[in-house]
């Protein structure tokens, strides 16, 4: 266990529980490690340079060079993506949840369901932010749109 673990792991597993919640299933399902980072960066889109290379495991996903990432278990046999190919986001959360939710088929762009689901992916995002030092706080997340009483519940009455 790692001591420098702060809220910010917090904050992730809360982005990704209320995804489930809203959805009934998983954010990220990859079956191996380098299946869910290959998973987060489909979602999320590339990592931050100075992110990806960084930690004790970084060089098993990316290369160094130029943050390419190393699709399969064995680095060295692993297939290599430039990092060019995980535009951000490479697929919107609010897609994810529409697509989970049926949100669009139900309503139109300016009505209630549409509004609260666009401020839910606001809040999920914020919370799935790959660098915990871009994540959101637990504060910030609170003072979403989406959990202010001007937001997603009375936009659904």
């Amino acid at each position: 266990c790692s001591s420098d673990l702060d809220t910010q792991i917090d904050v992730w597993s809360a982005g990704c529980t209320v995804f489930e919640l809203a959805t009934g299933r998983f954010l990220f399902t990859g079956r191996t490690n380098n299946e869910m980072v290959h998973d987060m960066l489909k979602h999320l889109g590339a990592f931050p340079r100075p992110f990806c290379v960084a930690g004790a495991h970084a060089a098993r996903h990316f290369s160094p060079e130029d943050c390419s990432f190393r699709l399969g278990e064995n680095p060295a046999a692993a297939q290599v993506i430039p990092r060019e190919k995980f535009p951000r986001p490479a697929r919107p959360l609010l897609d994810l949840l529409s697509e989970a939710c049926q949100v669009d088929g139900a309503s139109g762009p300016g009505s209630a369901g549409s509004v609260a689901a666009k401020a839910l992916a606001e809040l999920i995002a914020m919370c799935v932010t790959p660098d915990p030092a871009a994540r959101a706080t637990p504060e910030t997340a609170l003072a979403s749109r989406y959990l202010k009483p001007s937001g997603a519940s009375s936009a659904a009455q």
